[in-house]
């Protein structure tokens, strides 16, 4: 009511508080409402009593028009600020939706690329203990040549060593 009724900038001022508090439509609307109520009072109050100097009353007219295009340009802005902050924070929002799912992704990446590794691994390290320990058994059982503790020893770290093949498998 006071920037209606006063010629002052405090009509600016609720134009851009529309703008942050409503929905497009409905702030250009009240300012537009705003704009015309307040154009009309200053046409009312100085504009007819310039009504016999025509060229003072066109520019009365002109000025008040500036000013209701400038007050609805203030609440269009105010709404555009406020949708770009929305969009902003909902950029961000999906931003770091991307950099979880980057970061899960790379996880899961590495997971697979352990087992991987680790199946190979455990496919490798089989087969050769395999054939070790079949070699080991066969030159146990040679008769012809006598079999040292050394041999034992190693023919059963090579059994351990199947064994605990075998275990690692239950991850893997």
């Amino acid at each position: 009511a006071i920037a209606i009724a006063c010629d002052t900038n405090l009509g600016y001022v609720f134009a851009a508080q529309l703008g942050f508090l409503f929905p497009l439509r409905r702030a250009l609307a009240w300012s537009a409402a705003q704009a015309l109520l307040s154009a009309t009072v200053q046409l009312l109050l100085v504009a007819v009593p310039l009504s016999r100097n025509d060229y003072r009353f066109g520019i009365t007219v002109l000025l008040a028009g500036v000013q209701c295009a400038l007050q609805i340009g203030v609440t269009a802005l105010a709404c555009a600020a406020v949708r770009e902050r929305q969009g902003r924070l909902a950029l961000a929002v999906v931003n770091a939706e991307l950099l979880a799912t980057q970061a899960l992704l790379a996880d899961t990446v590495r997971g697979s690329e352990r087992r991987r590794i680790a199946r190979d691994m455990h496919d490798v390290l089989g087969h050769h203990l395999t054939a070790l320990k079949l070699h080991m058994d066969l030159a146990m059982r040679q008769p012809d040549i006598p079999v040292s503790a050394p041999l034992r020893t190693a023919g059963d770290v090579a059994a351990r060593a199947r064994r605990l093949r075998e275990w690692f498998r239950t991850f893997v």
